[in-house]
Order: C-alpha cells, then sequence, then structure tokens
C-alpha cells in the first residue's frame, strides 16, 4: 500500500510545483488561479499561464505554501499529522522557518529568465508533471484518457479513492484540519497580497 502522506513525490498537478531555486515570488499568479478554477483540467501547464515554467508569481498553494519565504513559518493544526519534514507548517520550535523580516508581499515583474535550463539542472523532470485530472475527477467518474492497460489500471486505482488529503480540495476526508488550514493559508496570503 502506496502511503501518500510520507511520499516526496507529486500525486497530481496540484502537488506539482517548480523548484524555488528559479526565484518565482510567493506571490500568487492570478491567470493561474483563474485557469484552476475555471477553466478544463485538461489543459496544459502553458495553457494555464502563458509565462508557464517562467512566471515570476507562484503557481498555485503548493508553490506559496513550500516557499522559503513561508515554509515552516505557521504552526501545523493537525494534531495527528504524520507528514514530519513533508508538512509545510511547523511541529514546535526545532523545526520553525523564519519569516524573512522584508517578505516580498509584492509582484515579481519579469519572466524568470534561464528557467528550463535552471529546471533541467535541478528538477530534470519538470517537462511531465502528473496528469492535470487523473485523480482529480474521481468524484464525476473521470479519469486520465488513453487507452492502454497501464491507463485503465490509473483509472481504476483513481476511481477507488486515492487518498483524499493528495487533492487540496477535497481532503476533508484524510486530514481535514491540514486542508483547511492550507486552504485558509492560502486565502490569508492572497488577500494580503491584494490589499
Amino acid at each position: 500500500v502506496h502511503d501518500w502522506e510520507s511520499c516526496v513525490y507529486a500525486h497530481t498537478y496540484r502537488d506539482w510545483r517548480r523548484t524555488p531555486l528559479l526565484g518565482y515570488s510567493s506571490h500568487p499568479c492570478p491567470v493561474w488561479s483563474r485557469s484552476v478554477a475555471s477553466r478544463s483540467p485538461d489543459l496544459t501547464y502553458y495553457a494555464r499561464c502563458p509565462d508557464g515554467l517562467a512566471c515570476p508569481l507562484a503557481h498555485g498553494a503548493k508553490e506559496q505554501l513550500y516557499h522559503p519565504d513561508f515554509y515552516k513559518t505557521s504552526p501545523c493544526s493537525d494534531e495527528n499529522c504524520r507528514r514530519g519534514a513533508l508538512c509545510a507548517f511547523t511541529h514546535g520550535p526545532r523545526d520553525a522557518g523564519r519569516l524573512p523580516k522584508d517578505a516580498p508581499l509584492r509582484a515579481a515583474q519579469r519572466t524568470l529568465a534561464d528557467a528550463e535550463k535552471v529546471l533541467r539542472l535541478h528538477q530534470p523532470n519538470y517537462a511531465t508533471p502528473p496528469m492535470y485530472h487523473a485523480l482529480e475527477e474521481t468524484s464525476r467518474g473521470g479519469g486520465a484518457s488513453g487507452g492502454g492497460p497501464r491507463q485503465r489500471g490509473r483509472r481504476r486505482r483513481a476511481a477507488a479513492g486515492p487518498p483524499a488529503w493528495a487533492l487540496e480540495e477535497r481532503s476533508a476526508l484524510a486530514a481535514p484540519a491540514a486542508a483547511q488550514q492550507t486552504a485558509e493559508w492560502a486565502a490569508e496570503r492572497t488577500e494580503a497580497w491584494e490589499a
């Protein structure tokens, strides 16, 4: 049995994130946010944001939450958290990070130079993030399109129900406190940036 809570790999596109070594801001990308909220789950990475991998803004809650400006700066509210170092929140003073004095709440202005070069070096799998909808459309009976036995097997596993915490918006079943905390955190940060 695969333990999603201790796995370091992304299981859906919402878990996938670019390495912070690119230098993107922790400010949320409004184009990306709108595309996730209102557009087809079949969109490619570049269809979600025209700047793609070189976008100077954070693509989604995971890029914000695990950004060096905010990683391990807020306490975890999940009393039974088993994510350890993989949890973006603190579990006592021993693993607390520090919020930089001048944490940038302003958006970066230019696309990131040499983004693909940096990604090839530090994140060689950058060009193949998880399918956008393979595990997220389970509530509507969807899954990855494609016909091979491997795809069908994935679809059956997805239909059986992946661990819910891995699906940000639908994580109320397995880790409600962590899911709600992540959503609240992202909303607070977004409100601060938009103010």
